[in-house]
């Protein structure tokens, strides 16, 4: 190997190579990048979009906020505007699923929210969200659970308008 001074920047290149210089560098560095974000923007990550909220159906509520979502979810609100209590519904932390909903819906890391939830319980200030293993689960509880709140995964075989569940529309 040689080394290749081009003001003052030194470079080494193998023997017999032209090399890279810098400024040819910083364009196809350039390029590559700017490709990446086309491909980003044209074919967005679905994952994001196959999240159902969903809620017992004696929630009056049709649309909930990001905001609002994440002070459910971190334990901090407890009553829906129609005064009826919050019980949150969650998958267990280490399920694909719930690590989807609190990076990408909460903007959160699940261990974020875990925990909210146990300073909630320790404290003695409330109780813990309720755990469940599957969506099939979250489906039932939510359904028998006056004021439950909970998500689904959009596109799961078990998602069917049930009766009994409200989905609503993220703002």
């Amino acid at each position: 190997m040689r080394a290749k001074h081009n003001n003052n920047y030194k470079m080494t290149v193998p023997a017999g190579s032209k090399g890279c210089l810098p400024k040819r560098c910083i364009k196809i560095n350039t390029a590559m990048a700017v490709f990446l974000i086309m491909v980003f923007f044209l074919f967005p990550p679905k994952e994001a979009q196959a999240i159902e909220i969903i809620a017992n159906s004696n929630v009056l509520q049709q649309t909930i906020s990001t905001n609002q979502l994440l002070a459910i979810y971190l334990g901090r609100r407890r009553t829906w505007p129609g005064g009826v209590g919050i019980k949150v519904v969650m998958l267990k932390q280490r399920n694909s699923l719930h690590n989807k909903f609190c990076r990408d819906v909460l903007h959160i890391t699940p261990r974020k929210v875990k925990h909210s939830w146990d300073r909630v319980v320790f404290s003695g200030t409330g109780r813990g969200a309720t755990e469940v293993k599957t969506q099939q689960e979250m489906l039932q509880v939510i359904k028998d659970t006056p004021g439950a709140v909970g998500y689904i995964d959009r596109s799961a075989a078990v998602f069917e308008e049930e009766v009994g569940i409200n989905v609503l529309t993220l703002e």
